[in-house]
């Protein structure tokens, strides 16, 4: 499941980052990593970008940037 399938504040498990090296380094310093948590919080509007919470971190990503992201979803 993609990061962006997610339901507005469901929880889930990152499971892979289909980024490149640099993005996933600098995705590792706002709390985005293989082992950690997400939630959705909100989606914007007409595709919009979708806000996320990590660590406490809130992070607006776009939808394809969310589609890198596979996720298990926590029950």
């Amino acid at each position: 499941m993609k990061a962006s399938d997610l339901k507005i504040h469901q929880y889930a498990i990152i499971n892979m980052l289909n980024i490149s090296k640099q993005d996933e380094q600098r995705f590792f310093y706002l709390g985005i990593y293989v082992g950690g948590t997400i939630q959705l919080v909100r989606k914007a509007p007409f595709q919009g970008p979708y806000l996320f919470v990590c660590l406490g971190n809130e992070i607006m990503l776009r939808k394809r940037t969310a589609n890198c992201i596979d996720v298990e979803v926590i029950v």
